[in-house]
């Protein structure tokens, strides 16, 4: 008797608070601009929203100086710096703003600490938009980015002054554990602060318990998405194969034969359209027993 195939699917998965707000305000500015819409590098990292957006007519830029003087223009969920805003008032842009509030949250908190004399370390990736945001809002004498333990011993003697631990929001939760214990140990007088936002923590959860039960786990999500990366690495490290692909038609039937479990999970700005057609792909290889893995 052939035996049964079971699909593990992470819960939660998929599109969080935050960029489920970014496409509601893109949705609004749509409503109602007269003119092009721009939006500031990428709403949110995910090919297919981007490409959906582009199609009605939005104009995505890296550079704020390519957008003409008086136009409309989004921030997108992982926010900028005051230099930009900034510029955004001299050249007159009619600003609406989709920084996700979990990020604001770490801009303030950032901002806040150098307003009390400390100084800021903060985990993350450097040339990610969420950290160049961060690193935009404050003085450059104030704040540390650090993308590991080993960059933290290289940090200069801070000789007792005041500091505070950040963290990108979408960084892997075990490795803010070992930077922030690191600064820590060389820094003892060093305070905890933001680290990775609860939609990050629950996804990541959900993967590390998909590990446990299956060694085959499917990603969705663009490469260019940190907290996507994240989730692939996650189950890599947890001894499972893992793929990350930006839908199901990049999935390889190949790696499906004679496999009985497969995980799937997908990125925090991955519509459930994709993840839809991802299990309907899954299901047509004949993994119909579905079980619910939930990292909450």
């Amino acid at each position: 008797m052939e035996q049964k195939k079971r699909l593990f699917i992470a819960q939660p998965h998929g599109v969080c608070a935050g960029v489920e707000r970014a496409i509601d305000t893109v949705e609004e500015v749509l409503k109602t601009a007269n003119g092009t819409v721009w939006v500031l590098h990428e709403l949110v990292h995910n090919d297919f929203l981007t490409e959906e957006l582009t199609r009605r007519g939005v104009r995505f830029t890296e550079n704020i100086n390519d957008v003409p003087d008086g136009s409309v223009l989004l921030f997108g969920a992982h926010g900028v710096g005051n230099d930009v805003e900034e510029l955004a008032r001299r050249k007159k842009l009619q600003i609406t703003d989709a920084t996700c509030p979990l990020v604001c949250k770490l801009q303030k908190a950032a901002c806040d600490a150098v307003k009390n004399g400390e100084k800021v370390i903060l985990f993350g990736h450097k040339n990610h938009p969420e950290v160049c945001g961060v690193l935009g809002r404050l003085p450059e004498e104030t704040v540390f980015p650090v993308s590991s333990p080993a960059e933290v011993s290289a940090l200069p003697d801070l000789n007792g002054t005041p500091c505070r631990m950040l963290s990108q929001t979408t960084m892997n939760t075990q490795e803010i554990g070992e930077v922030f214990s690191a600064v820590q140990k060389r820094f003892p007088h060093a305070l905890p602060g933001t680290g990775a936002c609860y939609a990050t923590t629950q996804r990541q959860n959900a993967v590390r318990k998909l590990a446990e039960k299956v060694d085959f786990i499917v990603i969705l999500g663009s490469v260019r998405s940190s907290n996507s990366r994240r989730l692939q690495e996650i189950a890599a490290a947890c001894g499972a194969e893992s793929l990350l692909l930006d839908s199901a038609a990049e999935l390889p039937p190949e790696l499906l034969k004679n496999r009985t479990a497969v995980g799937l999970s997908s990125g925090a700005s991955v519509p459930e359209q994709l993840f839809t057609e991802c299990v309907r792909k899954l299901e047509e290889s004949g993994f119909n027993e579905k079980v619910i893995v939930s990292g909450e």
